[in-house]
């Protein structure tokens, strides 16, 4: 019974952790192709060979 409960302990916090990242894209989409306030960043190794990218939305509109 202990082994049990400390596995479906397991699972819930597992699953928590999957579904509550969720939550953080469902307000205010906007249409596909449209990506207001986004950056995109390159690294390239000394090579000049692309390694990675990474890119990231402002949550509001800049101020000016």
């Amino acid at each position: 019974m202990r082994r049990f409960v400390m596995v479906s302990t397991f699972v819930l916090i597992a699953l928590a952790m999957v579904v509550t990242p969720v939550f953080a894209i469902t307000g205010n989409w906007v249409v596909d192709n449209e990506h207001p306030y986004v950056g995109l960043v390159a690294f390239y190794d000394v090579n000049g060979e692309f390694v990675w990218r990474c890119s990231g939305s402002l949550i509001s509109r800049p101020s000016s």
